[in-house]
């Protein structure tokens, strides 16, 4: 489901659009689908610590072996991270630098094809929109990652950040190789 609609594409960006912040089963059987299609999968926690994205995964039967996490949650912090676990923590989920740099490494040194981001709608809680859609820009134009696919998950949101969410989707729209919604 997930990579054909990124093949053949000049960007190779897609935007997921999800209804709430309840994982579905349409999202893991995207997410199972990248992760039988490639080699390493970098995998930016925006929304939780990824020692609970790797139970959600797992609890859903999805091997996490493949993914190179990037924990914006935990701050520096290793604690939390168990032997086998491939893990490049940042000090706060509002440090965009930071963020692309740990991408960056991953791309570079662990061999990710996709990078996903769940949930960049989150990043609003920091930043505005305008601030956010350079660092996509910026993510999309790296002469070195340019060749990497990427997903951005992105929460449809209701309430105090409806405005800045759909004012966020319409920009990213302009990068957008494929929006896909997720309804369930």
């Amino acid at each position: 489901m997930m990579m054909p609609c990124l093949e053949n594409t000049q960007n190779k960006l897609a935007l997921v659009l999800l209804q709430n912040k309840r994982k579905t089963e349409g999202f893991y059987e995207m997410i199972r689908s990248a992760n039988q299609k490639c080699k390493n999968i970098c995998y930016v926690c925006l929304s939780a610590p990824h020692t609970d994205l790797i139970n959600n995964l797992r609890a859903e039967n999805i091997d996490c072996e493949n993914f190179i996490f990037v924990d914006t949650i935990s701050g520096n912090s290793q604690k939390d991270i168990k032997p086998g676990t491939r893990c490049i923590f940042t000090s706060r989920p509002d440090d965009l630098e930071g963020i692309k740099r740990a991408v960056k490494h991953a791309v570079t040194k662990d061999g990710c094809t996709l990078t996903i981001f769940d949930a960049i709608s989150t990043l609003l809680i920091y930043q505005a929109p305008d601030s956010i859609v350079r660092f996509t820009h910026d993510l999309i134009t790296d002469d070195k990652e340019n060749v990497i696919k990427k997903m951005f998950i992105m929460l449809k949101s209701e309430g105090i950040y409806k405005e800045e969410s759909t004012r966020l989707v319409n920009d990213l729209n302009l990068f957008a190789d494929k929006i896909v919604e997720i309804i369930e």
